[in-house]
Protein backbone atom coordinates (compact mmCIF):
# COMPACT_ATOMS: atom_id res chain seq x y z
CA UNK A 1 0.00 0.00 0.00
CA UNK A 2 1.82 3.04 -1.10
CA UNK A 3 1.30 6.83 -2.11
CA UNK A 4 0.43 7.54 -5.52
CA UNK A 5 -2.92 4.99 -5.15
CA UNK A 6 -4.90 4.26 -7.94
CA UNK A 7 -7.42 1.75 -6.56
CA UNK A 8 -9.37 0.91 -2.97
CA UNK A 9 -9.37 -2.03 -1.85
CA UNK A 10 -12.84 -2.13 0.15
CA UNK A 11 -13.16 -4.89 2.98
CA UNK A 12 -16.79 -4.54 5.04
CA UNK A 13 -16.46 -6.01 8.78
CA UNK A 14 -18.54 -7.26 11.99
CA UNK A 15 -17.10 -9.37 14.47
CA UNK A 16 -14.62 -10.82 11.99
CA UNK A 17 -11.90 -10.08 14.14
CA UNK A 18 -11.10 -14.20 13.59
CA UNK A 19 -10.31 -13.64 10.08
CA UNK A 20 -8.64 -10.79 9.39
CA UNK A 21 -5.25 -12.05 10.13
CA UNK A 22 -5.16 -14.47 7.05
CA UNK A 23 -7.06 -11.61 4.99
CA UNK A 24 -4.59 -8.62 5.22
CA UNK A 25 -1.58 -10.74 5.50
CA UNK A 26 -2.21 -11.78 2.41
CA UNK A 27 -3.12 -8.38 1.04
CA UNK A 28 0.11 -6.77 2.62
CA UNK A 29 1.85 -8.92 -0.42
CA UNK A 30 -0.22 -7.91 -3.39
CA UNK A 31 2.30 -7.23 -6.12
CA UNK A 32 0.28 -4.52 -7.16
CA UNK A 33 1.17 -1.88 -4.71
CA UNK A 34 -0.83 1.15 -5.56
CA UNK A 35 -3.89 0.92 -3.40
CA UNK A 36 -5.14 1.86 -0.38
CA UNK A 37 -7.40 -0.27 2.12
CA UNK A 38 -10.59 0.64 3.71
CA UNK A 39 -11.87 -1.49 6.58
CA UNK A 40 -15.24 -0.59 7.30
CA UNK A 41 -16.23 -1.91 10.54
CA UNK A 42 -20.36 -2.48 10.88
CA UNK A 43 -20.21 -1.90 15.07
CA UNK A 44 -17.88 -4.89 15.68
CA UNK A 45 -18.29 -6.10 19.32
CA UNK A 46 -14.87 -7.64 19.15
CA UNK A 47 -11.37 -6.36 18.74
CA UNK A 48 -11.45 -5.85 14.94
CA UNK A 49 -10.62 -2.19 14.65
CA UNK A 50 -8.08 -2.39 17.57
CA UNK A 51 -6.52 -5.31 15.39
CA UNK A 52 -6.45 -3.49 12.01
CA UNK A 53 -4.97 -0.31 14.07
CA UNK A 54 -2.18 -1.89 15.55
CA UNK A 55 -1.01 -4.15 12.85
CA UNK A 56 -1.71 -2.96 9.72
CA UNK A 57 -1.86 1.21 10.58
CA UNK A 58 -2.04 2.54 6.83
CA UNK A 59 -5.79 0.85 6.71
CA UNK A 60 -8.15 3.83 6.14
CA UNK A 61 -11.03 2.62 8.84
CA UNK A 62 -14.58 3.88 8.98
CA UNK A 63 -16.54 3.13 12.01
CA UNK A 64 -20.05 2.82 11.85
CA UNK A 65 -22.09 3.07 14.75
CA UNK A 66 -24.37 0.10 14.21
CA UNK A 67 -24.16 -2.99 11.88
CA UNK A 68 -24.78 -1.63 8.39
CA UNK A 69 -24.62 -4.92 6.31
CA UNK A 70 -22.74 -5.99 3.52
CA UNK A 71 -24.61 -3.39 1.72
CA UNK A 72 -24.74 -0.47 3.84
CA UNK A 73 -20.77 -0.79 4.21
CA UNK A 74 -20.03 -1.34 1.17
CA UNK A 75 -22.21 1.88 0.11
CA UNK A 76 -20.00 3.54 2.60
CA UNK A 77 -16.54 2.54 1.45
CA UNK A 78 -16.99 2.77 -2.07
CA UNK A 79 -18.41 6.32 -1.37
CA UNK A 80 -15.14 7.24 1.00
CA UNK A 81 -12.74 5.73 -1.69
CA UNK A 82 -14.53 7.75 -4.76
CA UNK A 83 -13.91 11.29 -2.62
CA UNK A 84 -10.59 10.70 -3.86
CA UNK A 85 -10.32 11.62 -7.18
CA UNK A 86 -7.30 9.80 -8.18
CA UNK A 87 -8.86 6.30 -7.48
CA UNK A 88 -10.25 4.62 -10.84
CA UNK A 89 -10.62 1.38 -9.56
CA UNK A 90 -12.87 -0.14 -6.30
CA UNK A 91 -12.10 -3.70 -5.67
CA UNK A 92 -14.35 -5.51 -3.22
CA UNK A 93 -13.13 -8.22 -0.85
CA UNK A 94 -14.79 -10.32 1.87
CA UNK A 95 -13.01 -9.83 5.22
CA UNK A 96 -13.21 -14.21 5.13
CA UNK A 97 -10.70 -15.04 2.48
CA UNK A 98 -7.05 -15.24 1.49
CA UNK A 99 -5.96 -13.83 -1.91
CA UNK A 100 -2.70 -14.71 -4.12
CA UNK A 101 -0.13 -12.55 -4.44
CA UNK A 102 -1.10 -11.14 -7.91
CA UNK A 103 -4.82 -11.06 -7.52
CA UNK A 104 -4.96 -7.48 -7.64
CA UNK A 105 -2.74 -7.18 -10.37
CA UNK A 106 -4.57 -9.43 -12.48
CA UNK A 107 -8.24 -8.14 -12.24
CA UNK A 108 -6.51 -4.71 -12.90
CA UNK A 109 -4.80 -6.36 -16.13
CA UNK A 110 -8.26 -7.82 -16.95
CA UNK A 111 -9.88 -4.42 -16.83
CA UNK A 112 -7.68 -2.27 -18.38
CA UNK A 113 -7.10 -4.96 -21.54
CA UNK A 114 -10.97 -4.73 -21.64
CA UNK A 115 -12.38 -0.92 -22.24
CA UNK A 116 -15.78 -2.18 -22.07
CA UNK A 117 -15.70 -4.15 -18.73
CA UNK A 118 -17.10 -2.19 -15.87
CA UNK A 119 -17.03 -5.59 -13.40
CA UNK A 120 -14.52 -8.08 -13.04
CA UNK A 121 -14.72 -11.76 -11.18
CA UNK A 122 -11.93 -13.22 -9.75
CA UNK A 123 -11.55 -17.02 -9.39
CA UNK A 124 -12.71 -18.24 -6.39
CA UNK A 125 -12.05 -21.40 -4.53
CA UNK A 126 -13.57 -22.92 -1.07
CA UNK A 127 -11.25 -22.03 1.69
CA UNK A 128 -10.88 -25.03 3.42
CA UNK A 129 -10.92 -27.69 -0.02
CA UNK A 130 -8.79 -25.38 -1.87
CA UNK A 131 -9.25 -27.45 -5.01
CA UNK A 132 -12.75 -26.77 -5.19
CA UNK A 133 -13.98 -23.92 -7.35
CA UNK A 134 -16.52 -21.76 -5.42
CA UNK A 135 -17.19 -18.94 -8.61
CA UNK A 136 -15.95 -18.80 -11.89
CA UNK A 137 -18.07 -15.97 -12.50
CA UNK A 138 -21.73 -16.15 -13.08
CA UNK A 139 -23.88 -17.44 -15.62
CA UNK A 140 -27.54 -17.54 -16.23
CA UNK A 141 -28.71 -21.20 -15.46
CA UNK A 142 -31.48 -21.66 -18.33
CA UNK A 143 -33.88 -24.28 -17.27
CA UNK A 144 -34.06 -21.79 -14.12
CA UNK A 145 -33.06 -18.49 -15.07
CA UNK A 146 -31.18 -18.02 -11.35
CA UNK A 147 -28.07 -16.57 -11.76
CA UNK A 148 -25.39 -18.94 -10.66
CA UNK A 149 -22.04 -19.68 -9.65
CA UNK A 150 -20.41 -21.07 -12.77
CA UNK A 151 -18.39 -24.20 -12.00
CA UNK A 152 -19.61 -23.89 -8.33
CA UNK A 153 -18.22 -27.32 -6.20
CA UNK A 154 -16.65 -28.48 -9.54
CA UNK A 155 -12.90 -29.80 -9.11
CA UNK A 156 -10.37 -26.98 -10.78
CA UNK A 157 -8.98 -28.88 -13.35
CA UNK A 158 -8.38 -26.07 -15.63
CA UNK A 159 -11.61 -26.21 -17.15
CA UNK A 160 -12.00 -22.27 -15.72
CA UNK A 161 -8.78 -21.19 -16.89
CA UNK A 162 -9.31 -18.58 -19.67
CA UNK A 163 -10.45 -14.91 -19.12
CA UNK A 164 -13.94 -14.64 -21.03
CA UNK A 165 -17.11 -12.53 -20.55
CA UNK A 166 -19.36 -13.81 -17.72
CA UNK A 167 -23.17 -12.26 -16.71
CA UNK A 168 -22.11 -11.04 -13.15
CA UNK A 169 -19.32 -11.11 -10.35
CA UNK A 170 -19.58 -12.54 -7.15
CA UNK A 171 -19.59 -9.52 -4.90
CA UNK A 172 -17.17 -10.85 -2.19
CA UNK A 173 -13.82 -10.45 -4.89
CA UNK A 174 -14.04 -8.30 -7.55
CA UNK A 175 -13.14 -4.93 -9.27
CA UNK A 176 -15.34 -2.25 -10.27
CA UNK A 177 -14.38 0.60 -12.68
CA UNK A 178 -15.21 4.15 -11.17
CA UNK A 179 -17.14 5.64 -14.23
CA UNK A 180 -19.37 2.29 -13.79
CA UNK A 181 -20.37 3.21 -10.45
CA UNK A 182 -20.42 6.33 -10.95
CA UNK A 183 -23.10 5.46 -13.60
CA UNK A 184 -25.48 3.64 -12.48
CA UNK A 185 -25.06 5.34 -8.59
CA UNK A 186 -29.16 5.42 -7.74
CA UNK A 187 -30.38 7.71 -4.86
CA UNK A 188 -26.33 7.82 -3.78
CA UNK A 189 -26.63 4.01 -3.39
CA UNK A 190 -23.94 1.99 -5.23
CA UNK A 191 -25.54 -1.45 -4.14
CA UNK A 192 -29.19 -1.25 -3.62
CA UNK A 193 -30.16 -0.83 0.54
CA UNK A 194 -33.34 -3.01 -0.09
CA UNK A 195 -32.17 -6.01 -1.19
CA UNK A 196 -29.93 -6.24 2.46
CA UNK A 197 -28.03 -9.48 1.16
CA UNK A 198 -27.97 -11.71 -1.27
CA UNK A 199 -28.48 -10.67 -4.74
CA UNK A 200 -27.53 -7.38 -4.29
CA UNK A 201 -24.43 -8.11 -6.39
CA UNK A 202 -26.13 -9.58 -9.48
CA UNK A 203 -28.57 -6.40 -9.37
CA UNK A 204 -25.31 -3.97 -9.63
CA UNK A 205 -24.09 -6.18 -12.59
CA UNK A 206 -27.39 -6.08 -14.55
CA UNK A 207 -27.69 -2.07 -13.62
CA UNK A 208 -24.14 -2.25 -15.51
CA UNK A 209 -25.20 -4.08 -18.24
CA UNK A 210 -28.02 -1.95 -18.96
CA UNK A 211 -25.76 1.03 -19.16
CA UNK A 212 -23.36 -0.84 -21.92
CA UNK A 213 -20.68 -1.97 -19.82
CA UNK A 214 -19.19 -5.58 -19.61
CA UNK A 215 -18.66 -8.08 -16.72
CA UNK A 216 -15.14 -10.25 -17.25
CA UNK A 217 -13.62 -13.04 -15.53
CA UNK A 218 -9.82 -12.89 -14.84
CA UNK A 219 -8.95 -16.53 -13.63
CA UNK A 220 -5.45 -15.03 -12.40
CA UNK A 221 -6.93 -13.67 -9.77
CA UNK A 222 -7.09 -16.19 -7.05
CA UNK A 223 -8.89 -16.17 -3.68
CA UNK A 224 -9.88 -18.39 -1.23
CA UNK A 225 -12.86 -17.94 0.82
CA UNK A 226 -14.54 -19.44 3.50
CA UNK A 227 -17.82 -18.70 3.01
CA UNK A 228 -20.65 -17.12 5.25
CA UNK A 229 -17.79 -16.53 7.56
CA UNK A 230 -19.81 -13.16 9.16
CA UNK A 231 -23.32 -15.16 8.78
CA UNK A 232 -22.64 -18.31 10.78
CA UNK A 233 -26.20 -18.37 12.33
CA UNK A 234 -28.00 -17.68 9.45
CA UNK A 235 -29.90 -21.28 7.86
CA UNK A 236 -30.18 -22.34 4.65
CA UNK A 237 -34.15 -21.67 5.34
CA UNK A 238 -33.25 -17.75 5.71
CA UNK A 239 -31.11 -17.95 3.21
CA UNK A 240 -33.38 -19.45 0.92
CA UNK A 241 -36.24 -17.16 1.76
CA UNK A 242 -34.20 -13.73 1.15
CA UNK A 243 -33.01 -14.98 -1.88
CA UNK A 244 -35.99 -15.99 -3.11
CA UNK A 245 -37.42 -12.47 -2.06
CA UNK A 246 -34.62 -10.61 -4.05
CA UNK A 247 -34.81 -12.72 -7.08
CA UNK A 248 -37.87 -11.42 -7.49
CA UNK A 249 -37.27 -7.75 -6.61
CA UNK A 250 -34.29 -7.94 -8.77
CA UNK A 251 -36.36 -8.88 -12.15
CA UNK A 252 -39.40 -6.44 -11.57
CA UNK A 253 -36.57 -3.81 -11.37
CA UNK A 254 -33.94 -4.57 -14.11
CA UNK A 255 -35.26 -6.77 -16.48
CA UNK A 256 -37.52 -5.44 -19.73
CA UNK A 257 -40.75 -6.68 -19.92
CA UNK A 258 -40.77 -9.74 -21.83
CA UNK A 259 -37.54 -11.10 -20.05
CA UNK A 260 -39.00 -10.04 -16.49
CA UNK A 261 -41.94 -11.64 -16.88
CA UNK A 262 -40.31 -15.04 -18.11
CA UNK A 263 -38.03 -15.03 -15.35
CA UNK A 264 -41.01 -13.89 -12.50
CA UNK A 265 -42.70 -16.78 -13.63
CA UNK A 266 -39.82 -19.11 -13.69
CA UNK A 267 -38.91 -17.82 -9.90
CA UNK A 268 -42.72 -17.45 -8.50
CA UNK A 269 -42.81 -21.58 -9.45
CA UNK A 270 -39.26 -22.50 -9.14
CA UNK A 271 -39.63 -26.65 -10.13
CA UNK A 272 -35.88 -26.93 -10.76
CA UNK A 273 -35.00 -25.23 -7.76
CA UNK A 274 -37.05 -27.62 -5.28
CA UNK A 275 -36.03 -30.46 -7.36
CA UNK A 276 -32.26 -29.17 -6.41
CA UNK A 277 -33.08 -28.84 -2.74
CA UNK A 278 -35.15 -31.82 -2.52
CA UNK A 279 -32.16 -33.95 -3.35
CA UNK A 280 -29.39 -31.43 -1.97
CA UNK A 281 -25.86 -32.93 -1.54
CA UNK A 282 -22.87 -30.89 -2.56
CA UNK A 283 -20.62 -33.35 -4.42
CA UNK A 284 -16.78 -33.68 -3.71
CA UNK A 285 -16.69 -32.59 -0.07
CA UNK A 286 -13.97 -33.41 1.99
CA UNK A 287 -15.06 -35.56 5.35
CA UNK A 288 -13.26 -32.95 7.70
CA UNK A 289 -15.52 -29.60 5.61
CA UNK A 290 -18.13 -28.59 7.33
CA UNK A 291 -20.31 -25.87 5.61
CA UNK A 292 -20.50 -23.39 8.01
CA UNK A 293 -24.36 -22.56 6.20
CA UNK A 294 -26.05 -25.44 6.85
CA UNK A 295 -26.60 -27.42 2.76
CA UNK A 296 -29.23 -30.37 4.01
CA UNK A 297 -32.22 -31.11 1.81
CA UNK A 298 -35.28 -29.96 2.68
CA UNK A 299 -38.94 -31.60 2.16
CA UNK A 300 -41.46 -30.29 -0.15
CA UNK A 301 -43.55 -28.21 2.39
CA UNK A 302 -40.90 -26.74 3.89
CA UNK A 303 -39.34 -25.06 0.18
CA UNK A 304 -43.02 -24.36 -0.40
CA UNK A 305 -43.74 -22.36 2.86
CA UNK A 306 -40.02 -20.92 2.73
CA UNK A 307 -40.37 -19.61 -1.06
CA UNK A 308 -43.53 -18.34 -0.08
CA UNK A 309 -42.41 -16.51 3.05
CA UNK A 310 -40.02 -14.76 0.46
CA UNK A 311 -42.85 -13.85 -1.80
CA UNK A 312 -44.57 -12.36 0.77
CA UNK A 313 -41.31 -10.08 1.64
CA UNK A 314 -41.13 -8.85 -1.43
CA UNK A 315 -44.72 -7.54 -2.14
CA UNK A 316 -44.42 -4.33 0.56
CA UNK A 317 -41.62 -3.46 -1.72
CA UNK A 318 -43.25 -3.68 -5.36
CA UNK A 319 -43.82 0.19 -5.56
CA UNK A 320 -40.22 0.85 -4.49
CA UNK A 321 -39.00 -1.31 -7.39
CA UNK A 322 -41.12 0.15 -9.53
CA UNK A 323 -39.98 3.53 -9.35
CA UNK A 324 -36.63 2.58 -9.67
CA UNK A 325 -37.25 0.25 -12.43
CA UNK A 326 -38.65 3.71 -13.88
CA UNK A 327 -35.31 5.11 -13.79
CA UNK A 328 -33.17 2.33 -14.79
CA UNK A 329 -35.49 1.50 -17.77
CA UNK A 330 -35.19 5.25 -19.31
CA UNK A 331 -31.20 5.07 -19.09
CA UNK A 332 -31.17 1.85 -20.43
CA UNK A 333 -28.34 2.06 -23.32
CA UNK A 334 -28.29 -1.29 -24.55
CA UNK A 335 -30.54 -3.17 -27.47
CA UNK A 336 -33.16 -5.76 -26.82
CA UNK A 337 -30.84 -8.09 -29.05
CA UNK A 338 -27.89 -7.29 -26.77
CA UNK A 339 -30.02 -8.29 -23.49
CA UNK A 340 -31.54 -11.35 -25.18
CA UNK A 341 -27.68 -12.58 -25.59
CA UNK A 342 -26.80 -12.78 -22.19
CA UNK A 343 -29.89 -15.08 -21.67
CA UNK A 344 -28.11 -17.22 -24.52
CA UNK A 345 -24.18 -16.91 -24.60
CA UNK A 346 -23.82 -16.18 -20.87
CA UNK A 347 -25.71 -18.97 -19.69
CA UNK A 348 -25.39 -22.79 -19.08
Amino acid sequence: MTNGADTAVVIVNWNGRRFLDDCFRTLAVQTYRRFHAYFVDNGSGDDSVDFIEREYPGTRIIRNPTNEGFVGGNNRGIAAALEDSAIRYIALLNNDTEVAPDWLASLISEMERQPKAGIVASKIRIFAARELIDSAGDVIERASLRVVNRGRRELDRGQFDEPVEVFSACAAACLLRRETLEDICLDGEYFDRDFGSYIEDVDLCIRARLRGWECRYAPRAQVYHVGSGTSTTLRAAWKYRISTRNRLLMALKDLPVRHALRTLLSYLFPVDDAKHLLARRLPHMPSSWTPRVESNHFDLLTIATIHLGGIMDAIPLIPRMLGKRRVIQRRRAVTAAEIDRWFTELSQ
